[in-house]
């Protein structure tokens, strides 16, 4: 697999963007979110997007240099028509308005649809975090995964990010599926020809499978719910992401949402800590509570205990100085649109 720069990534992919038609705002917008989903360890929703985001605007699905409309509003919500412009534009747009409504009336609430691919949800939990305010985002995505006890696609992976300030280095983030893992996860071993884990996928009868191709050739498996034997518990809460993201903003749940067209439904929440008291006291108490957890006893096999957000920034380090690895499907494709594109490398 080559190593490539993250200056590099975000240099080829903002001209072919831009050889697309995108301004240079939805561009940079749009690269800067993917590469550093690959800088922070998320390869799958890193430049691994690129050309499927290529495709889509090719076949008509994206809309560049689109409107992004608030279609309905009040002091401290929003609902927002996407117009199916690039998702990474347009969320960033939603988190903007959320905070500029928690900033007048202290909690701001944006749902969106008719909204493409948003990529990776902590950047934008992280937008509010970095204003003294608490960021939580849902989102609804295509029908990968199977309800608990099902053998077929139903449900979206239906992610879950919060974000909060603390005293002391980065936030606190934690972005996670609501299924086992991200479909985009199972993309990267398929792309890479290795087998998955066990307990990620099931085959079109419901049997574990090893095999990426089980989920992406006909007849397709699943991707099975958060938790193992507690899976209904992973189940539950990706329903409940069905709804915020899907039902209020009224893209559509289910198969229904499929119906509108791949890409997301949208929400997003931002809420002014000092609404409630100090910054500065609710950071020490996080912090507070910080320090007991890595005072805590370590269990065997452990020397550290980590809190959400810190694997992806340690990782953020390395990547920054060594590169990024790509698998060479990923990186073959690109050089291929890109060559299709007549952008020159």
């Amino acid at each position: 697999m080559p190593i490539i720069t993250a200056e590099r990534l975000m240099d080829v992919g903002v001209r072919m963007l831009k050889a697309m038609g995108a301004s240079d705002y939805e561009a940079s917008t749009c690269m800067d979110f993917l590469v550093k989903a690959n800088l922070r360890g998320h390869d799958s929703h890193g430049v691994i997007r690129l050309v499927p985001y290529i495709k889509r605007i090719q076949r008509g699905g994206t809309n560049l240099r689109s409107e992004i409309r608030i279609v309905r509003e009040g002091p401290s919500t929003a609902l927002v028509d996407g117009n199916w412009g690039l998702g990474q534009v347009v969320a960033k747009r939603g988190m903007e308005i959320a905070i500029e409504k928690a900033q007048k009336t202290g909690a701001g609430t944006v749902s969106i649809f008719n909204c493409c691919h948003v990529g990776r949800l902590a950047d934008y939990a992280e937008m509010a975090s970095d204003r003294n305010m608490i960021g939580f985002v849902v989102v609804v995505a295509p029908t990968f995964v199977a309800p608990y006890g099902g053998a077929s696609r139903v449900l979206g992976t239906n992610p879950i990010c919060f974000s909060t300030p603390r005293a002391k280095g980065r936030p606190i983030i934690l972005d996670m599926a609501t299924s086992v893992v991200a479909s985009g996860k199972v993309n990267v071993k398929y792309a890479r020809g290795e087998k998955v884990p066990d307990g990620w996928i099931i085959d079109s009868d419901g049997n574990p499978t090893n095999d990426p191709a089980k989920f992406f050739e006909e007849p397709m498996g699943a991707l099975l719910p958060l938790g193992g034997i507690a899976a209904h518990k992973g189940y539950g809460l990706c329903l409940i992401v069905e709804l915020l993201g899907g039902a209020l903003s009224g893209a559509g749940c289910g198969k229904e949402f499929m119906k509108r067209g791949e890409g997301n439904g949208v929400f997003l929440s931002a809420t002014d800590i000092s609404s409630f008291g100090p910054v500065d006291e609710f950071k020490n108490r996080v912090e507070g509570l910080i320090d007991q957890l890595k005072a805590s006893k370590k269990a065997v096999g452990f020397a550290e205990i980590l809190v959400p957000g810190e694997p992806e920034d340690r990782e953020f380090e390395k990547r920054s100085r060594e590169g990024v690895f790509i698998e060479d499907k990923t990186w073959n494709e690109i050089l291929s649109v890109a060559r299709e594109l007549k952008v020159a490398l």
